[in-house]
Formats: structure tokens, sequence, C-alpha cells
């Protein structure tokens, strides 16, 4: 089964994304989330990540925050769909991590008009913040095109806004570590 074919294969069968069953960032909520909205991970569930990861299907590395680990909340043959990183005991401030290919334009990630325009490598990316005076998302979307496919996806932070700055000082190195590039 070749690349293309076996990830779409996996889309098709409904292989659970983070947890959520759902693996398209457009089914987002337009409003602000809570960490348990936004995933069912959780620690121990599911694959573990820590380090420098990389993934050859959707040309990516980036590396954990140190002393950080990154849980999939998913079964070990289910396709790579990202991971959550929870930043505290109470996994109330986390950082989720999704990806996917764009299978329809109905796929494409959020593009909010205010966001502010960044490059991941070879990604076009765009960072936007929601908040709703208690609560803050930080949202990066993201598109790379591959020779035979887009991937899309974000990488959000969930925090109050008393948390925010320490949060947001963790998800921006993530962020700043996150590449995606044909050329590895």
């Amino acid at each position: 089964m070749g690349r293309m074919t076996g990830k779409l294969a996996a889309l098709v069968l409904g292989l659970t994304c983070l947890g959520t069953g759902r693996c398209d960032t457009a089914s987002r909520s337009p409003g602000v989330q809570r960490c348990d909205q936004a995933t069912n991970a959780r620690p121990g569930l599911g694959r573990s990540f820590t380090g420098r990861v990389a993934n050859d299907d959707y040309a990516f590395t980036v590396n954990i925050p140190s002393k950080l680990i990154a849980w999939d909340g998913v079964a070990e043959e289910a396709t790579f769909h990202g991971f959550v990183l929870f930043l505290d005991s109470r996994l109330q401030a986390c950082i989720v991590f999704d990806i996917q290919i764009r299978v329809d334009d109905k796929s494409m990630p959020d593009r909010a008009s205010s966001a502010t325009q960044m490059r991941l490598g070879e990604a076009k990316a765009r960072q936007s913040i929601r908040t709703d005076g208690r609560l803050a998302n930080v949202s990066t979307t993201f598109s790379f095109e591959q020779t035979d496919e887009i991937d899309d996806g974000e990488v959000l932070l969930i925090a109050s806004e008393s948390e925010r700055p320490w949060a947001q000082g963790i998800y921006d190195t993530f962020v700043r570590s996150l590449t995606f590039s044909t050329k590895r």
C-alpha cells in the first residue's frame, strides 16, 4: 500500500486523532477551549514522545521541551495525528499539536484575518490569540505542501490568563522548534 493510500485508509477507517474522534482543525469550535474540550489524551494514555520528534510522513521535526512528555492518547497501531503536552499537574494548561492530510477544502485550517503570518521551515503558518478574559487560546495553524499531498494542522496553547506568560514561553519555544522540510 502506498504512503498516500495508507494515510487515507487510516482516515477512512476513522482512527482517532488525539482521542477526540475528529481529525480536522476546521471542526473545532470558534470559542475559547479548555484542555478537556480539545483532547481526550491524558498522561500515561497512548504513545509518549520526548526530546526531538521526527515524522517522515509529514516531513517535520519538533523538540519536546525538557522535562515534558507528549501523549497521543491512541493505540500503538493508530496512525500519527499529533500529541498533547500537559504543562501542569491539573491538566488545565496544555499544548495540542494536531496534523493531518488535507482531504478537501473543508479540512483546511481556519485562517483568522487578524493572524500574524509566519514560517515553520517550508510550511506557511498563522498565529492568532482568542481569550474570554479567564482563559486564553494561542493558535498557530499551518499548511505544508509536499509533492503528493498537503498537510494541515494546528498547535494550540490553552492556559488561564494568569498562567499565560509562562505557558506561552514554553509554547513559543515549541513552535519555533517545529520545522517542515522535504530536504531532511
